[in-house]
């Protein structure tokens, strides 16, 4: 169960390094559909998402830094034109802090703190 109310639900083929997570929400109706290939360390290296009409949304690639947290996630166009990137940040301790997003030149536009509802839009 997801903090609003949707439910999100995973199926795994470890032998071919691959994953489906679904989401419908709480009246049952799909969501969001991802498509995920998992690295030989067990985790997700890239996903293909989907829509709730099945439609192509974006592709993301995960990058892990030495400790094994996600590091940092882009996300594609279907031609394979970025979208976003994604930088997650952590303190000392390894509990994730937040993350910033920036656009396709690298400008950021957009950061979210740890407890905050949703990402704060950088003017």
């Amino acid at each position: 169960m997801n903090a609003d109310g949707s439910r999100t639900v995973y199926e795994f083929d470890d032998a071919q390094h691959k994953a489906i997570a679904t989401t419908t929400g709480e009246d049952g109706k799909l969501r969001e559909k991802i498509r995920y290939d998992i690295d030989e360390a067990g985790r997700f290296s890239s996903g293909t998402i989907f829509g709730p009409d099945g439609h192509f949304r974006f592709k993301s690639r995960y990058k892990y830094d030495s400790s094994g947290r996600l590091e940092e996630e882009t996300q594609s166009a279907e031609s394979g034109t970025l979208l976003h990137k994604i930088v997650y940040s952590y303190d000392q301790t390894g509990k994730r802090t937040g993350y910033s997003i920036f656009d396709t030149n690298g400008k950021l536009v957009g950061r979210t703190i740890a407890g905050s509802p949703s990402p704060k839009q950088k003017k």
